[in-house]
């Protein structure tokens, strides 16, 4: 029997987080140093999420680690992933109201458990990766210890992270003394560096909200990891461009980048080989179609490809003139990536970030579309017609035309 998952229902609104620090009253609990910027900014001003980026780091949950046979490398990879996160959250029927994430509560307690496991670890990458403290592009999935770690912006200290989930704040107190034993456990010196605790809690319509994020007793100094976040995040955008491009030649291109012994040997050959027929232009494996997108003075070349619409990891809210089997989608990565690492300019690969917010629309004599671009320049797009090379765009308003 075929079961289709329409990841077209994903709520796309912006919702906002009331973001805490744990004020122990248990001196053994405190962090004994002085709250980080991010920390500081994060508990005063919350931070704005998409539940549709929610579910796709969600998704890691069982893509980078539960039945690997099921979840083999490969451009479907993260959506079937995301799909797998959207299927069992809906069962508490997410909806954005007023600016802010609400459930309906299963009456179940194992649903409730669930989903708020897999919402807590989506909520929680995501709110550490959109303010900063984390480069996304490094997440990876652990097997023993803490969830997840992932290097520090900017190829700093490698961070472990502990993500937990409850219901209406039923369940925190129990869920603090497991991310303090596991910090106690590995032997880590406390300050906000080496480990962070993340509890996050889902509310129903009803519930007083007293919190969405709680930050726990995390810790510090880690050693540099410059090169191994240059590396991880090679490889990121290789899993990226074999899922936008799916050009089996510029994945191994890639792949072969992050790995060489001379990535760092400033006198050996670019790590991105040059086309010889057109000097200074990489070579075309990376280049399969072009679009150049104008936001709103914001000029940025991706390469990458058109499919069909279905190929889109999450759906875009594009109000069709056209049958949707005449849609199609273009998904693509920032060409500045690739230029970064042909000149192993690998300080401003590390420090790579776009304007990620919001919706863009573009409407020419032969087409309509919708694009959105994340932080790490990923543009996934919907249109009808033809898609012209140059295009320019405007804001939407939470997708609405």
């Amino acid at each position: 029997m075929l079961v289709t998952i329409d990841t077209s229902l994903v709520p796309t609104p912006i919702f906002s987080l009331i973001v805490r620090k744990n004020n122990t009253t248990l001196v053994a609990r405190r962090c004994p140093v002085a709250d980080p910027p991010w920390l500081t900014s994060l508990c005063n001003n919350g931070c704005n999420l998409q539940l549709a980026d929610v579910l796709i780091q969600a998704g890691r949950h069982f893509s980078d680690r539960v039945n690997p046979d099921v979840f083999v490398a490969g451009p479907m990879r993260r959506q079937l992933a995301t799909a797998m996160a959207w299927t069992i959250v809906s069962l508490i029927a997410p909806t954005v109201t007023s600016g802010q994430l609400v459930v309906e509560d299963p009456l179940d307690g194992d649903i409730k458990r669930l989903c708020s496991e897999i919402l807590g670890v989506g909520m929680s990458l995501e709110a550490l990766r959109k303010t900063g403290v984390i480069d996304g592009r490094t997440i990876r999935k652990l097997s023993a210890g803490f969830d997840f770690d992932a290097i520090e912006k900017g190829g700093g200290g490698r961070v472990l992270i502990e993500a937990k989930g409850t219901f209406s704040d039923a369940s925190t107190s129990e869920h603090r003394k497991s991310i303090y034993g596991k910090i106690l456990s590995g032997g880590l010196p406390r300050g906000y560096r080496r480990a962070i605790g993340v509890i996050a809690s889902l509310w129903t319509a009803s519930d007083m909200r007293s919190f969405d994020l709680e930050i726990c007793d995390p810790e510090e100094p880690a050693e540099d990891h410059f090169k191994d976040a240059v590396r991880e995040v090679i490889r990121f955008y290789a899993r990226r461009f074999e899922e936008a491009v799916a050009v089996p030649r510029g994945v191994e291109l890639l792949l072969s980048a992050a790995e060489s012994l001379e990535l760092f040997d400033k006198t050996a050959p670019s790590p991105l080989p040059q086309d010889q027929r057109q000097r200074h232009r990489l070579i075309d494996p990376l280049r399969h179609n072009t679009l150049k997108l104008n936001r709103a003075g914001l000029v940025q070349e991706f390469w990458g490809r058109i499919w069909e619409a279905r190929k889109l990891p999450a759906p875009l809210p594009f109000k069709s003139l056209t049958p949707p089997d005449q849609l199609k989608a273009f998904m693509g990565i920032d060409s500045a990536v690739f230029r970064f690492l042909g000149a192993r300019e690998f300080r401003r690969l590390l420090d790579y970030d776009t304007l990620d917010e919001g919706l863009w629309e573009a409407e020419g004599t032969t087409f309509r579309g919708l694009f959105q671009v994340d932080s790490y320049g990923i543009v996934t797009g919907i249109f009808e017609g033809e898609l012209p090379i140059d295009v320019t765009a405007g804001e939407t308003v939470n997708g609405q035309q």
